[in-house]
């Protein structure tokens, strides 16, 4: 068992009951059916035809990064072409994205490393209208992963199992109500070339840490993101996304 994480255990806990008691109190109030578009359906389907896609965020190491986000963007393209969509992919939006990037000095501050949101609205507003111009996308895709708690849909913490999955501190099940656990998630943002968004989701995929009294297992890398899981959350993700109107071609743009 690994060596003991130095939170206090007492504001676990009571970070996990407060947020327990938010999702509960949530989920008393009749919730409606969960809608990810931001626009209208009809503005989205008389706006969108071609789809550029970012190149995913992992916040992996490599080469666990390049797997996964090859297999988000391999499971994206395929369910937006299913449904009509035509696709540049991002061998064409990943040069031009850097470019303006580079061109206002980096969308990441240089003392915190953590990114810049103004520069990335303003780095990606300019790649977005060079693509406009030039693939005639109308909107871009924005795939990315991020680690957050997970709770139940009743607010009780995640135990013994997520997903299929047996939570565990090492190769051990955890036989204790675990005080915290944290997963992993796939979110996408679709939004249109002067930022506004159009259509945004995210689906938690997999557990990663477990906190149990004052120890805690992480889950390494090569464990998280299996291809089936993400296109399962792809998949999932994009359901609620209706045919293009006006089919275009299928097959994804290239240089």
């Amino acid at each position: 068992m690994r060596p003991s994480t130095r939170m206090d255990s007492r504001k676990l806990r009571a970070r996990s009951v407060w947020l327990a008691a938010l999702l509960f109190f949530a989920g008393c109030v009749s919730a409606k059916p969960y809608n990810p578009y931001e626009v209208p359906r009809e503005e989205f389907a008389r706006l969108v035809r071609t789809i550029g896609i970012m190149p995913p965020g992992v916040y992996l190491r490599r080469p666990h990064r390049e797997r996964v986000a090859a297999d988000i963007e391999r499971a994206v393209t395929e369910i937006l072409q299913a449904r009509g969509y035509r696709v540049v992919g991002s061998n064409v939006v990943g040069p031009v994205w850097r470019r303006y990037a580079s061109q206002i000095g980096g969308v990441f501050d240089p003392l915190t490393g953590e990114p810049d949101d103004e520069k990335l609205r303003v780095a990606r507003s300019y790649a977005a209208r060079d693509l406009a111009h030039s693939h005639q996308v109308d909107a871009l895709l924005l795939a990315f992963t991020s680690e957050r708690t997970l709770y139940r849909s009743n607010g009780e913490p995640v135990w013994p199992q997520f997903n299929g999955e047996n939570i565990r501190l090492d190769q051990q099940p955890v036989l204790d109500m675990p005080q915290l656990v944290t997963g992993v998630w796939l979110s996408v943002i679709m939004v249109e070339p002067d930022g506004r968004r159009l259509y945004k989701g995210g689906i938690p995929v997999q557990w990663r840490t477990v906190y149990v009294a004052r120890s805690y297992f992480r889950r390494p890398d090569e464990e998280l993101f299996p291809s089936d899981r993400v296109s399962n959350a792809v998949r999932e993700l994009l359901a609620p996304l209706e045919r293009c109107v006006a089919p275009a071609p299928t097959t994804a743009a290239n240089p």
